[in-house]
Parts: C-alpha cells; structure tokens; sequence
C-alpha cells in the first residue's frame, strides 16, 4: 500500500484519544475539502501546461500550473494502482520553475477548519533531486474573492496570511513519499489555497529533476485520514460548481436549452445548469460555430454571442441569457433548439471558479 493512503488515524475533536478505540465512522470523520485530488476530472481537456506557450493555464479541474523555461511542463498521467487516482507530472528539463495551484477552498467549506488545527497531507515521488533543486508548499488563506490566489510568479495578493510553509526538498526522493504537515486555523478563515513551487537553477547538473505528486488531501485534525477516492460522477458535480463545458468531445449536439427568438437575429432562454454553479458564470464562447441554433427550416446557424438578460447572480441558478444569431437566422416569436455543433476544437465555457 503506497504511503499516503493507508491506515492513518485522526484525533477525535471531542477529546476521544484517536486509534481504532477512539474512531467513530460516521459522520464525525473529516472529509478532504480538495476537489478533484485524483486529477481525474479534466473537462478543459487540456493534455500539458508548457512553458512559453500555454502558461498559465489549467492542468485539469480545480488546479492550475504556471511554467517558466520553454522545456519544462506539467501533465497528467495515469497512476496504475488499486486506488484509481492520476499522478500529477511535473518535468523540469532546463532552469527555470513550475508552481502548481488549487483553486481555491471556498470560506464556506474551509469553516470547518476554524480555530483548530488542519493537516495537509501528499504522496510524491521524487527523482533526481541535486542541490540545485528547491521544492516547497505553501498554504495561505484570503479574506474573500480571488485574493487567496497565486499569481503567475507564484506570490499571492496583500492581505493573505500564510498558514504554513513546508520545504519538501530535503524529503526521502526516488520512492513513494508520504508528508503531512498541520496547522493552525484561526477564527476568522477565509478561502484558503494550497501551492506547490518546483525550481531548477542550473542547467548544468544532470539528470533533471522531476516529480509525481498524487494523493492531496487537506482535512481537519492533526493526523491525516485514509486518501478518499470518490467515484468520478462525485467529483464530476463538484468541478461543475465551478466550471461547466457544451460540447465535449463525443457529446455531439447536446442541447443548451430552448429559446424564443424575440427578432431575426436574437433568442431568449435559460441556460440548463446542471448543477448550481457557485456564481453566475461567465459565459465564453471558444473556437467558431461553437453552438447552433435550429431555425424553422431546420437550417442551424452559429451563435456569435451570449448576453445575460437576468435571473441568477449569487447561487448559480438557471440565468435568463440571449443568444446572437446571424440575420435571418430565426423568427420572431417563434421558438428555437440552442445546441453544440460537435465540433473537437469549440466550445462553450461557463466559468464561475474563484
């Protein structure tokens, strides 16, 4: 069993001693506040984060990777064990650094951490690690809004409070790796964001260095728990709060609802959320012809544009939208099917992360 998601016990706030005596497997169990910690859930699709050309950019649902140095990049890879997790890769091939983020834990969910103690807990392997080579995880909490974030250059807005610093550099490289570190939560948490920050200096010394990290897990108490893998359908629905995508690849012409067409060029209608987004997302339509519209004659039309006309705003509730059609595309009063074309390389981005 690989170190990281075997058989830790946690203390029972109540004051049982932990262990198996003091365990209760109900509902007193924490749960990890990361979402998709398998890195299994990837509906951006993308296939690597490289330096110089796509970062910053996501790796897969809920994280986030920036790489500096043309050579060096950050993929997902399967990890074939019982467990059913992925293994985050991060490769450096020249100087440079690779910082990785979560999006954000939200303040409603962090709550359960407040005024006591939390523990971070990662399985890695790490290989050809030299004294050039730094590897550290920081996590810090923001007040509200995107100030728990990381920037591009891995530093985070003013106000954050950093609840701790963990060097990883030092730890035992080139097998399986368990560390926790825990921490002090105060009263008053907000968002908090977990960070992990990966440097080569040299390009000198060879081989370089790289790193599998899997097995991620923030949890409250101060002994990490088993690493939870859920069913892909849980960890699907919770990206969704924050990030929803038409026209994935296979789910050709999935409809995004009906509209009544209230001119030769305009729809109204709600968008189908499914589910409940954390805000009203933004809308973004990527690629051309991403989503059609069926007018009478059966024709369909590409939508060059989405605008809200009203309904939801906090709770992520279907939105009334327009859609942009061009001329002629439908009639007046009459209603009209919204679907994606599918098409591979378009879409439609509902974004509402942190």
């Amino acid at each position: 069993m690989s170190p990281g998601f075997g058989g830790h016990y946690w203390n029972d706030p109540r004051g049982v001693p932990g262990g198996v005596a003091g365990l209760d497997f109900g509902s007193q169990i924490p749960k990890n506040l990361f979402i998709n910690s398998t890195f299994l859930v990837n509906q951006r699709g993308l296939a690597a984060v490289t330096g110089g050309a796509n970062s910053p950019n996501w790796v897969c649902d809920r994280w986030w990777a920036v790489c500096t140095g043309g050579g060096n990049s950050v993929n997902i890879i399967p990890n074939y064990t019982p467990f059913g997790v992925n293994n985050m890769n991060l490769s450096l091939s020249i100087s440079g650094n690779i910082s990785i983020r979560y999006a954000g834990v939200e303040a409603i969910d962090a709550s359960r951490l407040i005024n006591g103690l939390a523990t971070v807990n990662i399985s890695f392997t790490k290989q050809n690690f030299n004294p050039t080579t730094t590897l550290t995880l920081q996590v810090i909490m923001g007040a509200s809004g995107s100030d728990q974030n990381f920037t591009t250059n891995g530093s985070y807005a003013i106000g954050n409070t950093v609840l701790t610093t963990v060097d990883l550099a030092n730890a035992v490289q080139d097998i399986n790796s368990c560390v926790k570190n825990t921490f002090l939560v105060p009263n008053h948490v907000g968002n908090i964001n977990i960070s992990f920050r990966l440097d080569f200096a040299s390009t000198t010394v060879f081989p370089v260095p790289n790193l599998l990290v899997r097995g991620i897990s923030i949890v409250q108490g101060n002994v990490p728990i088993p690493f939870s893998v859920e069913f892909f359908e849980e960890e699907l629905i919770k990206c969704q709060r924050y990030f929803q995508r038409y026209n994935f690849v296979g789910d050709n012409f999935f409809s995004m609802g009906v509209f009544q067409a209230s001119s030769a060029t305009v729809g109204q209608g709600y968008l189908a959320l499914r589910p409940n987004m954390r805000v009203r997302p933004t809308i973004t339509i990527v690629g051309t012809g991403v989503s059609l519209l069926s007018a009478n004659a059966g024709a369909a039309y590409p939508i060059t544009a989405f605008a809200y006309v009203g309904g939801s705003t906090t709770d992520g509730q279907n939105p009334l939208i327009t859609a942009t059609a061009p001329t002629g595309a439908l009639v007046a009063g009459n209603a009209t099917l919204v679907f994606d074309n599918g098409s591979p390389t378009s879409d439609v981005f509902l974004d509402a992360e942190l």
